[in-house]
Parts: C-alpha cells; structure tokens; sequence
C-alpha cells in the first residue's frame, strides 16, 4: 500500500516510511515532513511542529564585525536588557495558575536566571543547560513524544538558516545577547501559540548557538567581546 505526503506529494510504501513500529500510523517522508495516517479512514493528518515552515525574513540584514550576518532585530525589542532576575521574582511571587508551570514556563525561568547579572558569566551556565533541556522536552511534547523530532525540527532549521545565509555563517561569530534575544522571542511567540514560523526548532537553535559561541569562545576561536551576556556586575557598577 502507498500512501502520498501532504507536503511533496510524493508516494511511498507505507513499510517504507513508518518512524517507530509503537507508534501506529505515524510517517516521516524524506522530505522530512512528519504526518499520521488513519488507514481505515484513509485520512491524513499533519504533525503541525514537523511542518518544513519557512524563517521569516524581513528583508534587512545586521552585519557583525565578525563578517556573520542575520535577520535585522529593528522593532524587535531586546529582551536581555529586561532585568531578568526581576522578572523571575515576580513570576514565582504572583503565580496565578495554581502552583502549575508549564514546559514553556520552565523554560522562560531558566533563562531568565541564566541572565542573571553575576561576578562570572559561567556562574549562570547552568541555566542554560536545563533550558535547553526542557526546550527538547517541549518539542517532544508536540511532535509526537520521540527524541529525534526535536533533533530533526533543529537540523531543518539549521539547514534553512545555512540556505538564508550561508553554511556556518552564525560559526563566524555573533554577540550571545543577540542570540538570547532572539530566543527568548521565538519562546513567546511559542507561549502565544503562534505558529508562523518555526518557533520552537528556532528557540533551540539559539540556545544551540549561546553554547557554542561560548565554547568558541573559550578555545580562542572566536574574541571574548562576543560573550557578552549575562552581564558582569562590573559592567554596571564600575568601582572606581
């Protein structure tokens, strides 16, 4: 029996295509689309998360120093200027939902600690580390509960991005605010339920590249001033 992929169009053997024999009915075409498929019915349903949705582009382009290149953040806002600790303690000192956090909101206060202005930027690494943990965990939530769907959502983004730019681009060097910032709107958006775009592939891309710039950072590949963020408390409240 064939059955054809919503996205490409294209037929496959349903042998062919079948992700985890305990999962029944669910299919991954090699165009990397994830849909269920109800046999008796003969219905097709999209995975909504795996959907190969396009990264936005407004069209403007912010050049670092570095030579690496990105979507513009103009009109964007810039979260890392929010004093996330502030935040953090209002969020746990007028929780209105019953003592209840979601995923996404575990998410939201690890990286609002990681922010967190300290002597070391590493004292706050840790965060990082846990966000992305529950990050993985979010999109296993929604794309059907395995540990490849958030693995595959960020290589297709990651791919995007390489189309969008060039391969490696962000490689070249980026400041960690920029990306913080970046993630921490596409978490929003993800809160908001918004869904046109990849936003939650795109949040774990950017807590992928905050780890590796630091790393690049750390091996000398990449100039310190890159690693801008958390801020030091010497950063704000110089001694003179």
């Amino acid at each position: 029996m064939k059955i054809k992929c919503p996205i490409c169009k294209l037929e496959s053997e349903v042998a062919d295509c079948v992700i985890n024999k305990e999962i029944p009915n669910k299919y991954l075409c090699p165009c990397g689309n994830e849909y269920q498929f109800d046999v008796s019915a003969n219905i097709i349903e999209n995975i909504p998360a795996i959907r190969k949705m396009e990264i936005k582009d407004s069209g403007k382009r912010q050049e670092f120093n570095s030579g690496s290149v990105r979507d513009t953040d103009e009109g964007k806002g810039q979260p890392h200027l929010i004093p996330g600790e502030a935040l953090f303690h209002y969020k746990t000192n007028h929780n209105t939902k019953d003592n209840f956090l979601s995923t996404l909101d575990l998410i939201e206060n690890n990286l609002l600690m990681f922010s967190k202005v300290s002597n070391k930027r590493e004292d706050t690494i840790d965060y990082l580390h846990t966000a992305i943990e529950y990050t993985i965990e979010y999109i296993k939530e929604t794309t059907g509960g395995c540990y490849s769907s958030p693995m595959r959502a960020v290589a297709i983004h990651f791919q995007q991005g390489a189309k969008k730019y060039a391969k490696n681009n962000w490689r070249k060097g980026q400041p960690i605010s920029r990306m913080y910032d970046s993630a921490m709107r596409h978490l929003w958006a993800c809160i908001d339920k918004k869904e046109d775009e990849p936003h939650s592939s795109a949040l774990l891309w950017n807590l992928f590249a905050i780890v590796q710039t630091k790393l690049d950072v750390l091996h000398g590949y990449l100039p310190i001033e890159l690693d801008d963020f958390p801020f030091l408390i010497e950063e704000i409240w110089e001694k003179k």
